[in-house]
């Protein structure tokens, strides 16, 4: 998504695991949070557009698509669940 190469994104896990490697709970936490802030930025920057030969196109960022497609799922797992356990 950042267009690296594989092999950078590679070397980008290995160096940030050896980073964090024998670190304290607060050190990881902190970690964690600063990659969460920078991954979320990446969603909202990155576009998509798909294009249905009925309905037309979507244009979106990767994090509304994420949203939609979360959202949606949520839905109709809820609703399976509920048919179930009333007998449907």
């Amino acid at each position: 998504m950042s267009k690296a190469s594989f092999e950078e994104v590679m070397s980008s896990v290995r160096r940030l695991t050896e980073e964090v490697k024998g670190q304290s709970l607060e050190v990881m936490e902190k970690f964690y949070r600063e990659t969460s802030v920078k991954y979320k930025a990446l969603l909202d920057e990155l576009h998509m557009e798909y294009t249905h030969p009925h309905h037309g196109t979507l244009k979106a960022t990767y994090a509304e698509f994420d949203r939609y497609i979360s959202g949606s799922n949520r839905r109709r797992g809820g609703n399976f669940i509920c048919r179930k356990r009333f007998g449907h």
